[in-house]
């Protein structure tokens, strides 16, 4: 081929490239490794579940809440890929359906129970599909269902519910047992009077070995009125046995709400606490700290740590267990230097000492309000910003993918 040709046969190449259809990159689907991403819709959503399914895909849920606070809610679960990118989203109508508490069964399976009055209880695949969604205790003038739905021993679900909120009497603590169905099997009642107080929260941890280990806040017996101080409990009820009760800072006048807890490998328990509580008192309230606290199958003491991050207030609302055996605490909280809100993670070894903490400046006001860590050490945060360019009337579902280091 000489020059002249050689010439022609690049121009018409170039014209040939040139003239190629361009597709656009939508930056959405950027397969990012690790990111912090906003799912809107038509309506307010807040983040309250996320976990990572099997292949590395995503499940989220949350709330949504449609049109005016009247309107109802919906229970609103997104399974995005592992770069962020929706697989499927749905929304499935509920009466009252608000901080939603959820797991995975040993199936792979969904549960979810609601907190306040009018208690549902939805279980779903991971593929979306509901299993069944059923009322509860809809004859309750006041149940609240603040236990994350629990798997017993025989693959069955224990939800926990207190009647009455400690208002005006003595509460009513329910726990009842769901087949895979959604039919109510068993139920067992405890009275304030069996746990030393008054309670005003109740949660199960676990059904282990024929015993019930429990958790919650009470006012610590005798009760003379609300500004007694309000105080983090641990009860094992074992069946034939005498009940034990452990309750933090008795006999003082210390303040120590019980925000979470867990039944730990080890066959022990693991609480949360801290002075005020969101839910009780309004939001934010400033604690600068918040306590952990680990106790054997005895309900005796190992330790208690406490936990500063230099803010001025934190609150804690999520701990798991990795698999590590290392308690992963997280939530968000108030810098000095910021008027919106942090995510924060503090992950604790088996005694009680802080391996990782971490503040992250996202650049939006973010509340997480639950977290967990992977097999592979990353860790998945979400909660709601009304950021991303939304008005404050817009709040959107977030989620953050870290590696193990906490950075993206």
């Amino acid at each position: 081929m000489n020059a002249l040709n050689k010439g022609i046969f690049i121009s018409i190449l170039l014209f040939a490239m040139s003239c190629e259809e361009v597709t656009e990159v939508n930056k959405h689907d950027i397969k990012q490794t690790y990111f912090f991403k906003s799912y809107g819709s038509s309506y307010e959503s807040f983040g309250r579940y996320v976990d990572e399914i099997n292949g590395g895909d995503i499940l989220i849920a949350g709330v949504g809440r449609k049109g005016t606070a009247t309107d109802n809610n919906t229970l609103s679960i997104r399974r995005v890929d592992s770069h962020g990118n929706t697989v499927w989203e749905k929304d499935i109508e509920t009466n009252e359906y608000y901080f939603c508490n959820g797991m995975r069964m040993s199936n792979g399976d969904y549960v979810f129970n609601s907190v306040y009055e009018s208690s549902e209880i939805i279980r779903i695949s991971p593929d979306g599909e509901v299993i069944y969604h059923r009322p509860m205790l809809q004859s309750m003038n006041n149940n609240l269902g603040y236990g994350i739905p629990i798997e017993n021993e025989n693959g069955n679900l224990l939800v926990s519910f207190t009647n009455g909120f400690g208002l005006g009497g003595n509460s009513s603590n329910f726990i009842y047992t769901i087949d895979k169905d959604g039919a109510v099997i068993g139920s067992t009642k405890y009275n304030d009077a069996q746990f030393g107080g008054k309670i005003t929260d109740f949660k199960v941890l676990a059904f282990k070995e024929n015993a019930y280990w429990l958790t919650g806040t009470l006012y610590e017996s005798p009760f003379t009125g609300w500004g007694n101080p309000q105080k983090t409990f641990v009860a094992k009820f074992e069946q034939g046995a005498p009940q034990k009760v452990f309750i933090k800072d008795a006999g003082n006048s210390k303040e120590r709400v019980c925000r979470v807890g867990v039944f730990s490998s080890d066959d022990g328990a693991v609480v949360v606490s801290s002075k005020t509580s969101e839910l009780h008192d309004g939001y934010p309230l400033p604690q600068t700290f918040f306590e952990v606290t680990k106790l054997d199958e005895n309900l005796e003491l190992l330790w208690e740590k406490k936990i500063e991050l230099g803010v001025l207030s934190i609150e804690p609302l999520s701990m798991n267990e990795n698999s590590a055996g290392e308690y992963v605490i997280s939530g968000h909280c108030a810098l000095g230097n910021s008027s919106g809100r942090q995510a924060f993670v503090v992950k604790l070894n088996t005694s009680g000492e802080i391996t990782f903490s971490k503040i992250f400046d996202l650049g939006e006001s973010i509340e997480v309000q639950y977290g967990m860590q992977t097999i592979s050490g990353d860790y998945l945060f979400t909660g709601e910003s009304p950021g991303f360019g939304n008005t404050i009337e817009q709040t959107n579902i977030v989620l953050l993918k870290t590696d193990k280091n906490g950075n993206r």
